[in-house]
């Protein structure tokens, strides 16, 4: 019986990773079609590879983790968005406030309306593409699953190695379905294009650790998904737009990037201490 239960809880975790890559590398997918079609930028461009990438994982995951469906930690949805968006505003602006207050930092709305379109289209996209999917993948059901058959710690690096292993094997599986369907959607790699591996795996070990202390300290996915969005609309809005509009201008020191870094370290000191009284309370 517990030789199938280990099985299963593998199974599981299998699953869920994997679901995660395949809807990766459909959505960059998606997003090649897209670009080949002519529409390369707008919110229509960004929408696409996120319903395609909510629609490969999130029915799926629901449907091969149904015996293990509590593992997903569905639970206090209110409760956990409010507390993972508090704490992680609060880290973000405590940073980000110190530099603007050192005079190191200056943000002008120069369009209102602009701003207002982007906070909605990039909560819908990074929800849809990002958020929910990986959340739901990884610190629902895979530290979930492992979380009732190891310890927390060890439940924690296992789900954040996970966590940056998978962009590059979706990486991967997009360029081979890039060579199937004739269309170019980059080189196998460990970031995507454009991005330095070193820094793009040291970020995304640091976020993965604060949004493993985030489920840890409340028991809910609902306060990672939360800090996910905060984490993706401060960055986009302040740090790196990318392609999105955001009707602001910001004016800030050379290397004000690195408060990222920051602020998720503060965010995991502040998701630590929230467990550590819930747990005293307990």
């Amino acid at each position: 019986m517990r030789q199938y239960s280990r099985i299963g809880s593998l199974r599981t975790v299998a699953c869920a990773w994997g679901l995660l890559v395949v809807g990766l590398a459909a959505a960059a997918t998606a997003a090649g079609v897209v670009s080949a079609a002519g529409v390369a930028d707008g919110l229509g461009a960004k929408v696409a590879p996120a319903v395609v990438m909510s629609l490969v994982v999130l029915p799926a995951l629901l449907w091969f983790v149904r015996p293990a469906r509590r593992r997903l930690a569905l639970v206090r949805p209110l409760q956990g968005v409010a507390l993972g968006g508090a704490v992680t505003g609060a880290a973000a602006g405590a940073s980000f406030g110190a530099l603007a207050l050192a005079g190191h930092l200056q943000v002008d709305v120069v369009d209102g309306g602009q701003l207002a379109l982007f906070l909605v289209g990039n909560l819908v996209v990074a929800a849809a593409l990002e958020a929910l999917p990986e959340e739901l993948t990884l610190r629902g059901a895979v530290y979930g699953e492992l979380a009732t058959r190891t310890r927390a710690a060890l439940a924690g690096v296992v789900t954040t190695v996970l966590f940056l292993a998978a962009p590059a094997c979706g990486i991967s599986l997009a360029a081979l379905a890039g060579g199937v369907v004739g269309l170019d959607l980059g080189r196998p790699g460990l970031a995507p294009e454009g991005q330095d591996p070193v820094a793009y795996l040291v970020l995304l070990a640091c976020f993965g650790t604060m949004l493993v202390s985030a489920r840890a300290a409340t028991g809910s996915v609902w306060t990672c998904v939360a800090a996910h969005l905060v984490f993706l609309t401060v960055n986009r809005a302040l740090v790196s737009s990318g392609s999105w509009q955001t009707g602001l201008q910001v004016d800030a020191a050379a290397g004000h990037e690195l408060l990222v870094l920051v602020y998720l370290g503060l965010a995991t000191l502040g998701f630590a201490w929230i467990g550590r009284r819930r747990a005293g309370r307990a």
